[in-house]
């Protein structure tokens, strides 16, 4: 499985890297709605039923002669059974990104799958001395007193976020840089708090010769683009986050921009879909006929606030045959420190089941077919290659 993911936003290096995955139970992804309605989403979503795999992404960015490492995923289990994440720092080295080469860091907020890589024996000490961590202030002032009324996490979890936070809090307090509302970290790089999640939540937007990106960090999860308004079980405020949510995927939705969040399935990497690229758009898995994309996203207001899917196209949509039309790759790919790298923007999917390999909800077998006509199985296709996506 791959672990790297680079893109290119303007003149804004970009690399997701994943930390590994964290096995928690699908409870937490709507823990105010009814289980028969959570059990229909996730069998919708072919995903199991009672727990399944939490993606971990971390974003490497490179702008103005900085290097900002945003977020710093789960670093040592805390004895909650948590074995496939932690994988940070090794990745880091693998795609040649020296410790000591990191200028800043940003944190989108203060859970342990976000600071915990910077925790890890040996890590403090191989960063610059100089390195600066940029966190709202709010998030500082919240762990201080952390409230835990309005989760909904497995047992054993408040207890290691706590400590976590507060071992964070006290290593690295002369390197923090706090900001209230918004911070510039670098040329085009700039931290929002958006609460939420956790009180000092924030989003970092980056923006570059036009091209602009979000990573959400917590705020969004895969549920979030059909049922928003579904709390998950580690957000502290989750009728404000929701709020948050749906105030995010609307201004998404409006610019086009590129997506990434730290739970969303690796790389991460969505945007908007564009009526001149996709003849069609995702179809959430309905059997209704897709017909032209459409200009700006449908978003319905009320009791139950909704994010249409079709605002945005996912790369796990593209295995699921939910995508009629067709993509051009488009070379996003850059060197990093030796590591090279000429995805589509679509990338390949990250998992393969025999449930996914044909879209059962309609039982069609699903292929994907070169330029040249010649079908065959969804994988990485060489910059330049017509990808003619159908379901046949």
């Amino acid at each position: 499985m791959p672990s790297r993911y680079a893109v290119r936003i303007g003149e804004i290096d970009v690399l997701v890297v994943s930390d590994g995955v964290l096995p928690l139970p699908t409870k937490m992804l709507g823990h105010n709605v009814e289980p028969v309605v959570r059990a229909a989403w996730l069998n919708d979503m072919f995903l199991p039923p009672d727990a399944f795999d939490w993606s971990l992404n971390v974003v490497v960015v490179r702008s103005g002669g900085q290097t900002i490492l945003i977020d710093a995923g789960l670093g040592l289990d805390p004895n909650l059974s948590l074995p496939r994440a932690g994988q940070l720092i090794r990745r880091l080295e693998a795609a040649g990104i020296d410790l000591a080469s990191v200028t800043d860091v940003v944190l989108t907020h203060m859970h342990m799958d976000h600071v915990g890589g910077l925790l890890v024996d040996g890590v403090k000490e191989r960063l610059r001395s100089d390195l600066r961590i940029h966190v709202a202030a709010a998030e500082i002032k919240f762990w201080e007193a952390p409230d835990f009324t309005h989760v909904n996490m497995p047992e054993g979890f408040p207890d290691a976020l706590r400590a976590a936070a507060k071992r964070f809090a006290q290593e690295y307090r002369s390197q923090l840089r706090l900001f209230d509302e918004e911070h510039e970290v670098a040329p085009g790089v700039v931290v929002q708090r958006t609460g939420g999640h956790t009180p000092g939540h924030s989003v970092v937007r980056l923006t570059s010769d036009g091209d602009r990106l979000t990573f959400a960090g917590d705020a969004v999860f895969a549920v979030g683009f059909e049922h928003p308004d579904w709390h998950n079980g580690f957000e502290h405020d989750p009728e404000e986050a929701a709020r948050v949510r749906v105030r995010l995927l609307r201004e998404l939705a409006a610019t086009g921009e590129q997506l990434i969040a730290t739970h969303l399935p690796f790389p991460s990497v969505g945007s908007r879909l564009m009526a001149t690229l996709f003849g069609g758009y995702p179809c959430s898995g309905t059997t209704e006929s897709m017909g032209p994309a459409p200009t700006q996203s449908s978003v319905e207001t009320g009791d139950h606030p909704r994010v249409s899917p079709s605002a945005f196209v996912h790369p796990r949509d593209l295995s699921r045959g939910c995508v009629s039309g067709k993509w051009r790759t488009v070379p996003s790919g850059s060197n990093w420190h030796g590591f090279s790298q000429g995805r589509t923007r679509a990338e390949h999917p990250t998992r393969s089941s025999p449930r996914q390999a044909h879209f059962e909800r309609i039982d069609l077998p699903r292929r994907c077919h070169t330029a040249k006509g010649t079908p065959r199985h969804v994988r990485d296709g060489p910059d330049g290659t017509e990808v003619r996506w159908s379901v046949t």
